[in-house]
């Protein structure tokens, strides 16, 4: 059984939401008394949410959907899907992880102490109502706990809504108002998370931290690179101007290590189907033909 986690929320003064809001649940679901376990400490603040959209009905929204990641973090933590991620996450903690023999390891490659940022792309809206999107923000909670050195969290999708922004603000995660297509330069050690996201994008952010010394900072947890090679094997040559031409580059050479998670019968199948994660040692970054320095990318200001 996975131990619990605290999931961190705003500091928020002890006025009370009108009496006459019903927070929106799930119609399946029923949430008990059990969910005020610390872990799942989520209250509305009233005086938390963005001024221009300061309304008792707003508020009744943004209340339903806390209770509603409420739901899923319950889910996540007491799901199969979670056991196993802790085990393999252990692992890359330690850089444990066998590459291709047992005396050649994951040296100079991302730990899970030294990252200080946790970046998620292409989470969704979670004011959509996909319960999908619910348990990957779950998941990201989670993450947030098992980076001892992390110092902020932010996130972009250009589908957020004003909505989906005071939510997020209510689990200490900064949105990004700039665009830069996945293209972030990490100066820090940092873990990506990004599920379902577009090829490109992944390759966007590769192309950013492209070097050997560059890579070897980042960690990408999303869908799995080597499903993107198989993929692309029988695309066209004429669609040879749009191939994600370093994430095949990385996968195909063997020199990103994927880590596939398993989603271990996950309730919800949409949510961590096709998840793995990426980690580039230096060592089998340096044996490919690749520019020794980066060019200057953008990088989310938050």
């Amino acid at each position: 059984m996975p131990t619990e986690w605290q999931v961190a929320t705003r500091k928020r003064r002890s006025r009370k939401a009108p009496e006459n809001v019903q927070p929106q649940l799930y119609s399946s679901q029923i949430v008990d008394s059990d969910l005020g376990s610390p872990w799942l400490a989520c209250h509305v603040d009233n005086e938390a949410f963005c001024p221009n959209i300061a309304s008792s009905h707003t508020h009744a929204q943004l209340a339903g959907l806390m209770q509603k990641v409420k739901v899923c973090l319950k889910d996540v933590q007491v799901s199969s899907f979670l056991h196993k991620f802790q085990r393999l996450w252990k692992y890359v903690g330690t850089q444990s992880l066998p590459v291709e023999s047992l005396d050649r390891r994951c040296e100079g490659s991302f730990t899970t102490a030294s990252a200080t940022e946790l970046v998620i792309y292409g989470l969704g809206s979670p004011a959509g109502g996909y319960r999908a999107v619910h348990c990957q923000l779950a998941f990201a909670l989670f993450l947030q706990t098992q980076l001892p050195s992390l110092e902020q969290t932010c996130a972009f999708d250009p589908v957020f809504t004003v909505l989906d922004k005071s939510l997020l603000n209510e689990y200490q995660i900064k949105v990004s108002e700039q665009d830069i297509s996945g293209r972030y330069l990490a100066i820090t050690p940092t873990l990506f998370y990004m599920p379902h996201c577009d090829c490109h994008l992944y390759n966007n952010l590769l192309k950013a931290n492209w070097g050997p010394h560059q890579l070897r900072k980042i960690a990408i947890l999303g869908n799995s690179f080597h499903s993107y090679v198989q993929r692309w094997a029988h695309r066209s040559k004429k669609d040879n101007a749009d191939r994600p031409h370093e994430l095949l580059a990385v996968s195909a050479s063997g020199t990103a290590v994927e880590l596939p998670v398993s989603e271990a019968d996950f309730p919800v199948t949409s949510a961590f189907n096709d998840l793995s994660l990426h980690l580039f040692p230096e060592w089998k970054v340096s044996q490919l033909d690749m520019p020794q320095s980066v060019t200057s990318a953008p990088q989310i200001i938050c």
